[in-house]
């Protein structure tokens, strides 16, 4: 029974999967694309306020981070340099900044671009030694800088400035470990960074210019892939699987492999051929083997027998036997 609780346990130790990223540091560097939100702008002056004056389309962009943080377990703390770059496509301008051409879409020049620092609160799930994914989020501080030139306009419209504003993300992604320390992975971003302003100046025919303001938000959503390097020490070695049971009819050439194995002598060819049914481990541990049954000392001579004895021992006693060694 024994045996059988001892092989059970080798294999609960085999299957149960190992969690190397646990409790370890790591870094990582993230890339991919980006789609920017159409982007409200609304318009106001001394004398004028226009709401969604100015929605900008985008191209699609690029959005790259490195990440470093630290592994708890089913938790990851993490934190996070973030840069996003979007070129402007067209602009639909409010007839109330056209003049005397019609509102619709005019050409834009231009690009967005966002610096952010964020901390982030990951939870992960699943195999860390296979696939495994995570949700979480993240909050912090994020630059964000415009620039917008509308063309075809017969007074020129534009703007190019940058504000500061609190930013936050939602996350959520799968990573597979290729080895005990890279992990590769794909992952959703949404970011958003609201209450931006921007200011700008404008010239209407000779009249003098005339200050504005912009206000916005920044939206995206962004497709990474990951390349994640952890710090953790190597897992142990698995343990050695349990010692296979003997049945009766290979003890003696399982006792031989033995005795050669720690530098003894093996069993006689008279004794090894006989039937040895029981095997004592703690006498095993002294080079004691104890034979029931079939005697084998009829053809065994005082030089043979180990220890030395002046005598033949009887039968059913001493059967480990000096002869050649291997």
């Amino acid at each position: 029974m024994r045996k059988y609780l001892l092989a059970a346990a080798s294999a609960l130790a085999f299957a149960s999967p190992a969690t190397a990223l646990d409790n370890s540091f790591y870094v990582g560097v993230e890339g991919g694309a980006m789609i920017v939100e159409d982007t409200e702008f609304d318009y106001s002056t001394a004398t004028t306020v226009l709401d969604s004056a100015m929605i900008v389309d985008h191209k699609t962009g690029v959005d790259l981070d490195l990440i470093g943080g630290y592994d708890f377990g089913w938790l990851r703390a993490e934190a996070e340099l973030g840069y996003k770059r979007a070129g402007n496509n067209k602009t639909n301008v409010n007839q109330g900044l056209t003049g005397a051409l019609p509102g619709g879409f005019y050409d834009t020049d231009g690009r967005v671009s966002v610096l952010s620092a964020m901390a982030n609160l990951l939870i992960d799930f699943g195999d860390e030694e296979g696939w495994a994914g995570y949700i979480g989020g993240g909050a912090g501080l994020a630059r964000v800088k415009y620039k917008v030139d509308i063309n075809g306009l017969a007074s020129p419209l534009g703007f190019s400035d940058s504000d500061d504003s609190f930013a936050w993300q939602a996350i959520a992604g799968v990573r597979k470990a290729i080895s005990s320390n890279i992990d590769v992975g794909l992952k959703y971003r949404f970011f958003n960074a609201s209450n931006l302003n921007y200011d700008g100046t404008r010239v209407v025919g000779t009249a003098a210019p005339v200050a504005f303001n912009v206000e916005s938000r920044y939206r995206s959503h962004s497709l990474l892939a990951s390349l994640i390097f952890n710090f953790a020490a190597p897992p142990p070695p698995p343990p050695p699987p349990p010692p296979r049971p003997l049945s009766s009819g290979n003890w003696a050439a399982s006792i031989s492999r033995w005795m050669m194995m720690v530098g003894l002598t093996r069993i006689s060819s008279t004794c090894s051929s006989l039937a040895i049914e029981r095997l004592v481990n703690s006498r095993l541990m002294n080079g004691i083997l104890e034979r029931i049954g079939t005697p084998c000392s009829s053809s065994i001579s005082p030089a043979m027998v180990w220890p030395p004895s002046s005598s033949v021992p009887p039968s059913g006693t001493l059967t480990v036997v000096r002869t050649s060694v291997i």
